[in-house]
């Protein structure tokens, strides 16, 4: 039973509730990847508690994956036992130099869990479920103090069993303002790295953007085409130039015509000269070409002479009738 509570409480920091919080609830909105728990910081890893300093306002949150099964922490459980909660007790802090014992309250500080309302104890956390919890206020008392958390793990086998345990795997520094060395940023001797970080690792920001150089996708900046350093909007159709294959900015293409966006028909007709329908300014031949309309006598001296023809049709007449 230890073996599960030890690993499983691993997985967050403090989560008691107190009132008057100035800061709000944090937000569990971690993303772990696919593991089935997981806590952020991690201890485990060497992450720890921001440093805080006496007479200034501090908050750090901490992300809790609480594991669905027993067995995701300790194979030693049935496969498919649950987890019905676990629940944080107390919390106790002790001066790792004078072994004087605190309370959060008698630090300045609150600790301000989040279950997103599933259960009404709110440092009550479900097994298979994102929470976060947050330790909060202005620190009062200078120090390096152990956290030691109270906790009480319920499982269910047969009938619902709780075990108490006692966990002290995170840490917190306080200290004076007075001890923080010059052109350092906290208690533990960090400086403010090039994005303003205390104890960060970003090496440079020369186009001070607030992304690190070596993530940064555009070192300088974008222009109106969305383009790093590029010109702007200089080309024919603004960020571009007019496709291969296109005749203007809006996807046109030439018709028969040459017409940009034509619809094809605007230099059809009769392009024959003599025809009694030509059109000049037809360039294909749509085989509409009359002839008969406009055929009739041209002759000015001839009885039947017609001043509308354009094509002689050879029925010209000079015996007219009562010559």
């Amino acid at each position: 039973m230890r073996s599960y509570f030890s690993a499983c409480f691993s997985l967050f920091l403090i989560a008691i509730t107190f009132t008057g919080s100035a800061f709000g609830q944090c937000v569990a909105d971690f993303d772990f990847g696919d593991v089935s728990f997981g806590v952020s910081p991690d201890p485990v890893l060497g992450e720890n508690f921001d440093s805080g300093v006496v007479g200034q306002e501090y908050i750090d949150v901490l992300h809790i994956l609480i594991p669905t099964l027993a067995s995701d922490v300790d194979e030693n459980y049935p496969p498919t036992l649950p987890i019905d909660s676990v629940e944080l007790i107390d919390v106790v802090l002790t001066d790792t130099i004078t072994l004087m014992v605190y309370s959060p309250e008698e630090l300045g500080l609150e600790v301000v869990c989040n279950n997103n309302g599933d259960s009404p104890q709110p440092c009550m956390f479900m097994g298979g479920t994102q929470y976060c919890a947050s330790i909060q206020g202005t620190p009062t008392i200078p120090g390096i103090y152990r956290i030691d958390l109270n906790v009480l793990g319920w499982l269910t086998i047969a009938v619902p069993f709780s075990a108490a345990f006692v966990f002290s795997n995170f840490s917190l520094s306080v200290c004076n303002p007075d001890d923080i060395q010059e052109n350092d940023c906290d208690c533990d001797g960090n400086v403010m790295d090039a994005i303003s970080v205390c104890g960060g690792d970003c090496a440079e920001d020369v186009d001070s953007d607030g992304i690190c150089d070596d993530e940064d996708d555009c070192i300088g900046a974008l222009d109106t085409c969305g383009v790093c350093n590029g010109p702007g909007a200089v080309f024919d159709c603004g960020c571009y130039n007019i496709p291969d294959g296109d005749c203007d900015c809006d996807g046109n293409v030439f018709d028969q015509c040459g017409v940009c966006g034509g619809g094809g028909g605007s230099c059809y007709g009769c392009n024959v000269p003599s025809a009694c329908n030509y059109d000049p300014s037809a360039t294909i031949d749509d085989g509409s070409c009359d002839y008969i309309s406009c055929a009739g006598c041209t002759t000015p001296a001839a009885c039947n002479y017609d001043p509308s023809a354009t094509i002689d049709d050879g029925s010209c007449e000079f015996i007219c009738n009562g010559c």
